[in-house]
């Protein structure tokens, strides 16, 4: 495969063929990059039906001290926010961080506390075939993309039943 590889400051430092393995081996910002590292899991253009501005997305080596988790964010509907929810156990979509948001107190920050419609759009999107893989859930497809760049922090997919 062609690549080109770039150092910290931008310059090109390799325009040849090479092997997958010896890029992932090479010392090179792109891979040191924050926004290099993360994937979103929605599909913003089949997912906003169910969505609307919510964005969610999952990170690599993402706080190794906390459990496995997904970011579930909305920077640019009426009600803003910005949390991390744990993978395990999905039904009960625990809180494990949350961002400040306006006219919610400190100690409900890591509650659903006027997030009951961002809570139900989670729970639908969750529950819900992937636009791209049909035959796996929202919630299938979040897991394997944690476990495929978390692969020291995986975690095991449970078996789903809709909350209705």
């Amino acid at each position: 495969m062609k690549v080109k590889l770039y150092n910290k400051n931008g310059e090109c430092i390799n325009s040849e063929d090479v092997k997958l393995d010896d890029i992932l081996e090479k010392e090179t910002s792109i891979f040191r990059n924050p926004l290099m590292e993360m994937a979103r899991v929605d599909n913003p253009k089949m997912d906003s039906r169910i969505l609307g501005t919510k964005e969610i997305w999952v990170y690599t080596a993402d706080k190794q001290q906390m459990p496995p988790h997904f970011h579930y964010k909305d920077t640019k509907g009426s009600v803003q926010f910005d949390l991390e929810i744990k993978i395990k156990p999905i039904k009960d979509l625990i809180i494990c961080n949350s961002g400040k948001r306006d006219g919610v107190p400190e100690d409900k920050l890591r509650t659903w506390y006027g997030l009951s419609d961002a809570k139900k759009s989670l729970q639908n999107w969750l529950f819900s075939k992937n636009s791209h893989f049909k035959t796996s859930t929202n919630y299938d497809v979040l897991v394997f993309m944690w476990n495929s760049i978390n692969p020291n922090n995986v975690v095991d997919i449970e078996v789903l039943e809709p909350l209705l």
